[in-house]
């Protein structure tokens, strides 16, 4: 073979991983207060008087809280004037509690209350009646406020949203590239411990446990790779795969930091290229 990967091995790439310094600082309270000002600015704008943004990248990004979608509603509702309010199942107030970053109420709803009608009642209290949907939110949200308040006259909050969240900080720049740098050296610790008979599982497992190493927030927020034919697809085929001599080898992964991500793909010839490889790499680098 080469000397273009492999070499080392898995045992001897893990041995050398300790946790990644220096490490970018939390988006401070300081910071997630001027997103919401920038909110309020925004809807202003486009004619708006709320935001509401459900569980999700968004949810995080106004709120520090991190969850998911699920099928209970989770969100944030933003008004010109007052504090922020978050409607939340009541079972969930003590992880709400540890997860919140910003002043806000809390309406907590129980299972048999129709917490589409809590966010109705408190648009009426602030006297809201345009109100900027998160484009994220599941379609029933949508459908359930209606039904509950007809006379709220629904808008997209693509233009807040992203008109908030295009611009990115210092502060985020800087959780990004640290992410990035983190999968990178995943990335050239995993070329250099590739070996003949290599599995794919195995590779992918020694991925996600250098993220861990480093401090991604829950290892590989994904990771694919790929020997061979398998390479030819754009996100592979199912199924282990074991490392011979000649082919190419596709990882693609990346991590999360704080919620920001990374996303690295690489390819490489395990031994020495034949003619068409050879070819097809020089057809890519000139264009």
């Amino acid at each position: 073979m080469s000397g273009q990967i492999g070499g080392s091995s898995l045992a001897a790439a893990m041995d050398s991983l300790v946790p990644f310094e220096p490490r970018a600082k939390p988006i401070d309270d300081a910071e997630y207060q001027q997103r919401i000002e920038r909110a309020r600015a925004l809807l202003r704008q486009h004619d708006g008087n709320a935001l509401l943004l459900t569980a999700g990248a968004s949810l995080r990004y106004f709120s520090g809280i991190p969850w998911g979608a699920s099928e209970r509603l989770v969100a944030l509702l933003i008004t010109l004037d007052g504090d922020p309010l978050v409607f939340c199942p009541a079972f969930e107030k003590g992880s709400l509690d540890h997860a919140l970053r910003i002043p806000a109420g809390l309406r907590l709803w129980e299972e048999h209350e129709d917490p589409q009608a809590r966010v109705a009642a408190a648009l009426a209290e602030r006297h809201a009646d345009r109100l900027a949907l998160d484009p994220a939110a599941p379609f029933v949200v949508s459908t359930r406020l209606r039904a509950v308040a007809p006379q709220i006259q629904l808008l997209d909050a693509s233009p807040i949203v992203d008109g908030c969240r295009m611009c990115k900080s210092p502060a985020e720049l800087a959780l990004m590239q640290q992410a990035t740098a983190m999968t990178l050296q995943v990335q050239r610790l995993a070329a250099g411990a590739i070996h003949e008979g290599i599995g794919t599982g195995e590779l992918k497992q020694f991925i996600d446990h250098a993220h861990r190493a480093l401090g991604a927030d829950n290892g590989s927020t994904f990771c694919i790779v790929q020997f061979g034919e398998a390479t030819a697809y754009p996100h592979g085929i199912p199924g282990e795969q074991y490392l011979r001599e000649g082919e190419l080898v596709l990882i693609d992964t990346g991590c999360s930091v704080q919620g920001y991500q990374s996303d690295i793909t690489r390819c490489y010839i395990f031994g020495q290229p034949d003619a068409e490889q050879a070819r097809i790499w020089s057809l890519e680098q000139a264009a």
